[in-house]
């Protein structure tokens, strides 16, 4: 069992069962304990996300929250017998974060400050200015997870930025957004009696 993360989906695959008589797989996620409004912590649950076997060997996961999650597959025959699950698969979904800075600014540029689970892999930022042609450049976080910049050209208009981290094995985090507006400021009063 395969599990990649690509954005806020876990894309799930494995090898085909050889049993003659196969209906299909059924798909299961450990959920992490979580704590409640009240402080109450809900223990680690299985939750079957497959309601009937599915036919394929694979399973798109779709936009789980952040968290860490352990999938296991189950083959069922046409008895709808189930097999022993697999070994557990790890995913591990994230959102990189990005400070959202003071909007709208005259100033041709604007410091850029965002945080991340993940201290290991450098950030892609991508800049798409309303005006001009989108770029991207990368940022190192340090070992608390923080990266940033103090020069992020803008241009006029509306500068949307992106950042996103890709690890070793193509894991991708959700991308995290924030809007930037640049004008020029309005000229001041003249002739005040």
């Amino acid at each position: 069992l395969m599990a990649k993360v690509d954005g806020g989906k876990v894309i799930l695959s494995w090898s085909v069962s050889t049993s003659p008589d196969l209906l299909g797989y059924h798909v299961e996620r450990t959920e992490p304990p979580r704590a409640n409004t009240q402080g109450t912590v809900t223990p680690e649950t299985l939750v079957r996300l497959t309601a009937t076997p599915v036919a394929s060997a694979s399973y798109v996961d779709e936009d789980p929250v952040d968290a860490t999650y352990q999938y296991h597959v189950l083959a069922v025959n046409s008895d709808h017998n189930e097999s022993d699950p697999t070994p557990p698969a790890k995913a591990v979904v994230y959102t990189t974060q990005l400070k959202q800075p003071y909007t709208p600014v005259a100033q041709e540029s604007s410091s850029l400050r965002g945080t991340s689970s993940n201290a290991s892999d450098e950030v892609t930022v991508t800049h798409i200015p309303e005006t001009e042609s989108p770029f991207a450049f990368s940022l190192k976080p340090d070992a608390q997870g923080q990266f940033g910049t103090d020069v992020l050209a803008l241009t006029k208009g509306v500068n949307q930025v992106l950042a996103q981290q890709t690890d070793v094995l193509g894991n991708r985090s959700r991308a995290g957004r924030v809007r930037v507006a640049r004008g020029d400021l309005p000229l001041a009063p003249e002739s005040v009696t």
